[in-house]
């Protein structure tokens, strides 16, 4: 990508969960961004996976108020360790945060969600 335009577009990063284990469904802490930019691209990083049969789904919601929120990114369920990248958008929320279920027997998953703004 040699435009400058596009880097300069996922050059804000809000990590909305940093890398390390979860064994249990979570939701995430709210991350006010102030001002209401565009989210644009969501991924989710997994380093690790443990348990029988273990299954992961998080999804990120916005909000304008930190009360009600909205689901404005979804990734594929993760088994195992990898990476996934997904679209946010193109709406414009003053607060962030990720929500994961995790499925299985005694889960555990080491992961990071970081948002592109």
């Amino acid at each position: 990508m040699n435009d400058p335009r596009t880097r300069e577009r996922f050059d804000a990063r809000l990590v909305l969960k940093a890398e390390t284990a979860e064994s249990t469904s979570t939701n995430g802490s709210a991350n006010d961004i102030g001002s209401l930019p565009e989210a644009s691209l969501a991924w989710l990083s997994v380093s690790a996976a443990t348990g029988d049969a273990p299954t992961l789904d998080v999804a990120i919601d916005g909000s304008h108020d930190g009360e009600s929120w909205t689901e404005v990114a979804c990734f594929a369920q993760a088994t195992a360790s990898g990476r996934q990248f997904v679209p946010v958008g193109p709406q414009s929320y003053r607060t962030y945060r990720y929500r994961s279920t995790l499925g299985g027997d005694t889960p555990v998953f080491t992961y990071s969600v970081v948002l592109s703004i």
